[in-house]
């Protein structure tokens, strides 16, 4: 690791709530700079991959991480490009094996003082995701195709069947039996300690990066709101998220990420419903064919790198004036300075003064507005250690030590966050050290 690890003694007490334009714990401002990583439960779920995922979250305790974004699902059979095994192989079929892998997640991330972002399916592929929904139902229309939105050998695109996840009622069915069996799950590793009751679950996430380009953003939102509703229903504790890259609608724009008939998303109305608790924005240049290469309109990497924080800047102004919110921007990465077709030939360690300089930008951003009381709440970079199943490994992860200038930059900006949440008795620990200081000084008369 790049710096050495911590010691292991967090026990997470307090959960984390929402105060206007920021997060709470036992009444305290939380601000954050976090990661994700996707792979926790599989490797809680093997003795031979525990200490792997203990080092790596022993690694982003070190880094001054204290939120990490874990997948607490996956459907389907697995297979090759797809997270293997998984948590519900078959429609409403859970595996206990995976089952105790996520337990020992949430052991573990308590033991390194992280709190858990819970994201509860997929809207891609590669961890199975809404489409398995739809490929299980028995009323969903086979016939229907999905629309090759983006890059095909990355995802297999969403479109009018994928979009029937959203509305079809055994879907929702077989979703919600899954939520309230994760909700009310008992860890086997933390005395039978309830999910729902469990602090160190920093939040609920709907799914990753809903969209619905066939259905339209209107089901989307209704869609948000009512299963927010039934996780409340079941869990008065924690806050939930919507997991939204969060593409704007701006009438009048010609740019397909401002657009809902493009995307089926609309930021500001999925995230309106006061039981959707926080705002979360993805940012993703390469993959939305930002880069010089694949856009007329970008010149060079600085000026995409001004539309990229630009983006941002728009969210965290939307979040705060339009839904009186905090915003996370809980995923962000870039490709290697040598991968700029984005084919994964350049590996950890390679070069990335392209994603640092950009990772700072959006950093500074998000902490002057936290510092100024705004919306700027938290970041979750993508992501530690290791790449999705679908991707080459290196292709946007950080690694630890080979992405060294990377880990500065993070860590940096993980202390700065840092110095906006008081920590617990720092008061009576000042008074201790001056009342020590006034005897040392009668001592030495």
């Amino acid at each position: 690791m790049l710096f050495l690890p911590a010691a292991v003694h967090g026990t997470n007490v307090g959960f984390a709530q929402r105060d206007g334009l920021h997060f709470e714990v036992d009444g305290h401002p939380c601000y954050y700079v976090g990661a994700s990583y996707f792979n926790a439960m599989n490797e809680g779920s093997s003795p031979a991959t525990r200490a792997q995922l203990d080092s790596a979250f022993a690694g982003l305790k070190t880094l001054g991480v204290t939120n990490v974004r874990i997948w607490a699902s996956s459907e389907g059979a697995g297979g090759t490009g797809k997270l293997t095994p998984t948590l519900q192989p078959a429609a409403a079929s859970y595996n206990e094996t995976l089952f105790q892998g996520l337990d020992y997640a949430l052991q573990s991330a308590n033991d390194h003082d992280l709190r858990c972002v819970m994201v509860l399916t997929n809207s891609w592929d590669w961890s199975g995701g809404m489409n398995e929904y739809v490929d299980w139902s028995a009323t969903t229309d086979k016939t229907k195709t999905n629309l090759n939105w983006g890059q095909a050998d990355l995802h297999e695109g969403q479109g009018a069947y994928h979009d029937q996840f959203y509305t079809d009622a055994n879907c929702q069915q077989t979703y919600r039996a899954f939520i309230n069996a994760v909700v009310n799950r008992a860890n086997t590793r933390r005395g039978g300690l309830l999910y729902k009751d469990d602090p160190t679950i920093f939040s609920w996430e709907l799914a990753n990066e809903p969209r619905a380009h066939a259905a339209g953003q209107t089901v989307l939102s209704n869609w948000i709101h009512q299963t927010a509703d039934y996780i409340k229903s079941l869990d008065a504790n924690h806050m939930v998220a919507t997991g939204s890259e969060g593409f704007l609608n701006k009438p009048g724009s010609t740019k397909w990420w401002e657009n809902p008939a493009s995307t089926g998303t609309d930021f500001v109305a999925n995230h309106l419903p006061d039981n959707i608790d926080y705002a979360t924005v993805h940012i993703w240049p390469f993959n939305w064919g930002w880069y010089p290469e694949s856009d007329p309109n970008i010149d060079n990497m600085a000026q995409m790198f001004d539309r990229a924080v630009q983006f941002l800047q728009d969210h965290l102004t939307s979040a705060g004036n339009d839904l009186g919110k905090p915003l996370v921007l809980e995923e962000f990465g870039l490709l290697r300075d040598g991968d700029h077709n984005g084919d994964g030939s350049e590996p950890p360690g390679s070069p990335t003064t392209e994603r640092d300089e950009l990772f700072q930008r959006y950093l500074d951003v998000l902490f002057a507005s936290a510092a100024s009381d705004d919306s700027g709440a938290g970041a979750n970079f993508w992501t530690y250690q290791i790449d999705p199943p679908q991707e080459a490994q290196g292709l946007n992860s950080v690694y630890d030590p080979e992405d060294v200038a990377t880990l500065l930059v993070l860590s940096s900006a993980a202390a700065q966050m840092q110095t906006l949440v008081p920590e617990p008795g720092t008061f009576a620990l000042f008074l201790l050290a001056a009342l020590g200081l006034c005897v040392r000084r009668r001592l030495n008369r």
